[in-house]
């Protein structure tokens, strides 16, 4: 009596722990040879069916421009349905490039090629905007971020105009600069938008190597 009892329990106990990892296919995989379980091979093979695919697509950009060479942040899947994302660049004559991708199409399409041009620089006279590290932010039909200094050794440091903010029109494709936030300090990640009061944030960063005045 005892025995059945115990074999009553092992039953709906591995029943109820294959109904709650049913997600887990692989795991629940592990329970498919219990023989005490009904149909477990029958409702892993299900859930398995309806397992969404995941498909990895490459893109190289080094066609678009030959410098660039990475990315951190930088990217939002915006709502008119596009992904616009930036590359960087740790080059001293070439600043980071900013691209557009439809998911529908799976096409990418080159915005800017080097958003030093769209602040008013031009590399090697000044360091060039070669990253854009900050996040994407969307707010009232634009995308905001602000680009950040690649070349950090000292002679670079001391000669650069600081971060700017910029933001992307979506309905028109077009830039615009909103100016250096405070000579020589560059923005790493901090940028966020107001939606209400309309009002911009973004934390830049001193090279302590490049304005003492900065501490």
């Amino acid at each position: 009596m005892l025995l059945t009892e115990r074999n009553r329990i092992r039953r709906l106990v591995c029943g109820c722990v294959i109904a709650a990892m049913l997600p887990l296919a692989a795991v629940g995989a592990a329970w498919a040879t219990e023989p005490d379980v009904p149909n477990a091979r029958r409702i892993i093979a299900i859930a398995k069916a309806n397992q969404p695919k995941l498909v990895v697509r490459s893109f190289p950009l080094r066609g678009y421009a030959r410098k660039l060479d990475g990315q951190w942040q930088g990217i939002r899947c915006a709502s008119d349905g596009n992904v616009y994302f930036a590359s960087s660049t740790h080059a001293h004559n070439a600043g980071a490039a900013v691209f557009r991708y439809d998911p529908r199409t799976g096409k990418i399409k080159l915005l800017c090629k080097d958003i030093t041009a769209i602040c008013g620089e031009k590399a090697p006279k000044t360091p060039p905007q070669g990253k854009i590290h900050s996040d994407f932010i969307e707010s009232g039909g634009w995308i905001y971020f602000a680009t950040h200094l690649a070349n950090t050794w000292p002679k670079v440091a001391r000669a650069y105009t600081g971060s700017h903010v910029v933001g992307y029109q979506l309905s028109t494709g077009r830039f615009r600069d909103f100016g250096v936030t405070k000579r020589r300090f560059s923005c790493y990640s901090g940028i966020a938008v107001d939606p209400r009061g309309k009002y911009i944030y973004n934390v830049v960063m001193p090279f302590y190597w490049s304005d003492k005045r900065a501490h």
